[in-house]
């Protein structure tokens, strides 16, 4: 079943594209504390299951993907799309030389190159503060078409931070346009609003100032 759909000359985005010092980016992620432990944290809090059909958007150099392909098994698939060609060559590289399944193509997450009601799961890990607040809206209403009824969504981004330190931390960024509403904790209404149900968070804030948030969209 073909479950691309075509997409002509819409490969630009409103968000922010990572191009530059791919090379570095998984080395970067676990400096901070967010990597192969963390991305195995999000999976199992998304409770991926082996045979499902999963969309990592934003998917950078497709460590998460491939960790769901590892889940889901060869009755499943994880796909991974990011607007960043550069992140797209390393992570089909990475896949290559694990010999994993995941597949990876470029894509905008405000216009998602597949078709309606397709993914059991579709998951974003630190890529929402990319992403200016109509971006934010547009995308999720592109998570959710592209979700079968039932489906669900996992959201891991900065969220409003709930400590005195992670509040200093993140001062510089509070006027930030790709980053405020994530620091005013307007997500969980942007999901709300794009028809997402049972919105929660199936964690705790990660060191006071990441947050997770999983929803389902409606059964039919």
């Amino acid at each position: 079943m073909n479950i691309f759909k075509r997409y002509d000359n819409i490969l630009q985005t409103e968000g922010e594209v990572i191009r530059n010092f791919t090379w570095a980016y998984d080395l970067g992620c676990c400096l901070v504390g967010i990597g192969i432990g963390f991305r195995h944290n999000v999976l199992e809090l998304a409770e991926l299951q082996p045979g499902e059909q999963v969309l990592d958007v934003g998917c950078g150099t497709g460590v998460m993907t491939r960790l769901a392909t590892d889940i889901v098994g060869s009755e499943g698939k994880a796909i991974g799309v990011d607007p960043s060609n550069e992140m797209i060559q390393v992570a089909k590289q990475g896949a290559a030389k694990a010999q994993s399944n995941a597949e990876f193509r470029t894509g905008v997450i405000e216009s998602l190159p597949f078709k309606d009601d397709h993914f059991d799961l579709v998951l974003s890990s630190m890529m929402f503060h990319h992403l200016p607040p109509e971006l934010k809206k547009a995308g999720l209403g592109e998570m959710y078409r592209v979700l079968k009824p039932g489906g669900r969504l996992m959201i891991v981004d900065f969220g409003k931070p709930s400590s005195l330190v992670a509040r200093c931390l993140l001062f510089p960024w509070r006027n930030d346009i790709m980053v405020k509403d994530n620091l005013e904790g307007r997500i969980t209404e942007f999901i709300q609003n794009a028809g997402f149900l049972n919105i929660h968070h199936p964690k705790r804030q990660w060191h006071r100032f990441i947050s997770y948030w999983l929803a389902t969209t409606p059964e039919k």
